[in-house]
Formats: structure tokens, C-alpha cells, sequence
């Protein structure tokens, strides 16, 4: 588990802190791995209304190192809700 402080010097109103947690495991050449992050309420995080708003990310991937090769393959997937999501924060065009 770790957290992360995203600091923008010139916009610190868009400063704010998340915790991230990942897991992984190898499984051959496979490493399949799952995480989360999670930024709780905070006041550089509100919505149109002025609430403090939560953001949840949660993740899922694979990395695949080919045997015999210098050729490793990647993929992740995720789902994002809460204020950084465009449609439950109410800013998707």
C-alpha cells in the first residue's frame, strides 16, 4: 500500500492525495496483477455544487515476458468512479 500526494505547484487547487495497493504474482512467464486506488473526500476534490468528492480505481492486468525473446507483452483494464469519472462528475461532453 502507498500514497501519493500529487502536487501541481502553479494549480495547487487541484493538489490532492490518493492510496494505491497492487498485487501481483508470477505464474511462469505470466504476472498477472490487480490493484486499487482510492482517493478519499477531500476539499480540492469537489463536484459543480461545491460537495467533496471520493475517486475509486480499481484494475486488473497481465504481463507476459515470451521465452526465449527480450519481447514482453502488456495489457490492463480498469474502472474508474467517482470525481476524476467524466459521467458521475458531470463534465462529459
Amino acid at each position: 500500500m502507498v500514497s501519493a500526494f500529487y502536487s501541481y505547484p502553479s494549480a495547487s487547487s487541484s493538489n490532492y492525495l490518493e492510496v494505491i495497493g497492487t498485487f501481483s504474482y508470477a505464474i511462469g512467464g505470466a504476472n498477472p496483477k490487480v490493484g486499487i486506488g482510492y482517493a478519499p473526500k477531500q476539499d480540492n476534490l469537489r463536484d459543480a455544487a461545491g460537495a467533496k468528492r471520493d475517486n475509486l480505481y480499481l484494475l486488473g492486468g497481465l504481463d507476459y515476458q515470451i521465452p526465449g525473446t527480450p519481447v514482453a507483452l502488456s495489457a490492463e483494464a480498469g474502472y474508474e468512479t467517482g470525481y476524476f469519472d467524466a459521467v458521475s462528475g458531470g463534465w462529459q461532453v
